[in-house]
């Protein structure tokens, strides 16, 4: 299995539990952690066992900054009393000399380093639940960030957007803190196959979980907040990150056999409703058409007539690199280690750089009449488009104490406010782009 990708250190996460407390205060006295600034050691020791434990089961390593210049860079309104360059490097090197953190390789230097918990910590954490953990509330979910130097900071802005976006995700993230968001009836074998990835988004320690009568399971899911990152400036990027929605990625699952694709939002409730999840279809390639002014009504990844799905997936992803990537050479690497990951590889004839640069042809001669936009980076700007419709969506039903959530182009919301989330989805792109959307 590929390991995921490697994860940046929440500093929101917290505990007051004293299961995790007592634990804080064990190893502050056995790798000597007192003296200068002790509760802020204690408070970022809680906040990076946290990490390291929804980390863990995934695979997944928590990536820390080892340079002072780092910290010191970090806008003022993104800071908090635990970003501290020798709280952080004397907590984390005091947890790896005494093998509570394995790390492929520590550079004293470094910008940056890996670790995980080793398994000695992970004794000390399993028995703790999810349910232990709190969110800080930080004083803006908008993030701005930039490439400086070679490393991409959270900067200050003098953007007045900024603010009035602020305003309403402080609206939008009050609600979703008051609100019970949890998986419902999963099967056991998609249970049991997927059991890294619902420890990492349970409450519940998937070994404390009782089946259902039917031998499926219910997940009650880790408080989150959403946040809309942009990137260089507020006309680039702008999209939602940070829900646990956004940790459900569709997967496929061996089921009987067979090799199935598995959605796990689609378990979803809301305050114990069931849910559905609409979407935008091919929204990117569409938008780019409606900016030329044509009304493209057709399916922009459907290459060939008898295209598989599977075929369709690809060419799908095909499609985003190619909007998204600078130059081929760059979406030639891209496609071939997005397809890998998709799980996709076995359904193209050869994997080699010639095959993807075929799949690349193909796609671009299907949609010549918006060859412009490609390979061209126009990922980003398109991005500002779908987020300020998604935001503008989240919004309206928040205005109303209905919580929408959100992954992209998409939208999960409880059953009885399909039709109006549909109608909404469409007014919102229609005054955005001028045409209407395709919606599935």
């Amino acid at each position: 299995m590929l390991r995921p990708p490697d994860v940046f250190l929440n500093f929101h996460l917290t505990s007051n539990s004293p299961l995790i407390t007592n634990l804080a205060d064990k190893l502050i006295n056995e790798i000597s952690l007192q003296g200068y600034l002790p509760d802020i050691k204690k408070a970022f020791l809680i906040t990076l066992l946290l990490n390291l434990k929804l980390n863990y089961d995934s695979g997944a390593f928590v990536t820390i900054h080892r340079r002072p210049e780092y910290y010191s860079k970090i806008a003022e309104k993104y800071r908090t009393p635990k970003h501290s360059y020798d709280v952080i490097i004397q907590v984390v090197d005091g947890l790896y000399n005494s093998r509570y953190l394995t790390c492929g390789e520590v550079i004293p230097h470094a910008r940056a380093s890996n670790y995980q918990a080793s398994e000695k910590l992970m004794k000390l954490l399993r028995p703790i639940p999810n349910s232990v953990i709190q969110l800080d509330k930080p004083t803006t979910f908008v993030i701005l960030r930039k490439e400086i130097a070679g490393e991409i900071l959270e900067v200050d802005n003098t953007d007045t957007r900024d603010d009035a976006i602020n305003e309403d995700l402080k609206k939008y993230n009050s609600l979703r803190e008051k609100t019970n968001l949890s998986l419902r009836n999963v099967p056991t074998q998609i249970a049991q196959n997927l059991r890294q990835k619902l420890e990492q988004i349970s409450l519940e320690n998937f070994k404390n979980i009782k089946a259902n009568a039917d031998g499926s399971y219910n997940f009650n899911l880790i408080p989150t907040h959403l946040y809309r990152i942009f990137n260089e400036d507020f006309n680039h990027g702008g999209r939602f990150y940070r829900g646990v929605e956004s940790n459900m990625a569709s997967t496929y699952v061996n089921i009987g056999g067979v090799d199935q694709k598995v959605k796990l939002r689609r378990f979803i409730e809301i305050n114990g409703n069931p849910t559905v999840e609409l979407d935008y279809s091919a929204m990117h390639p569409r938008m780019l058409y409606h900016m030329k002014g044509i009304d493209y009504r057709d399916d922009p990844n459907m290459i060939e007539k008898s295209c598989s799905n599977e075929m369709r997936t690809i060419y799908k992803i095909v499609g985003l690199i190619c909007i998204n990537s600078e130059s081929e050479a760059k979406a030639v690497d891209a496609i071939q280690d997005n397809i890998q990951k998709a799980g996709l590889t076995q359904y193209l004839p050869e994997n080699t750089d010639v095959m993807r640069k075929k799949l690349i042809k193909k796609f671009r001669k299907k949609n010549r009449r918006i060859d412009e936009y490609f390979l061209a980076g126009e990922g980003l700007r398109l991005q500002n488009k779908d987020s300020d419709i998604a935001h503008s969506v989240l919004m309206h039903f928040a205005e109303r104490g209905i919580l929408v959530l959100c992954v992209h182009d998409s939208f999960i919301i409880e059953k009885k406010h399909e039709k109006e989330l549909k109608r909404k989805m469409k007014e919102f792109y229609h005054t955005k782009m001028g045409f209407q959307p395709v919606i599935k």
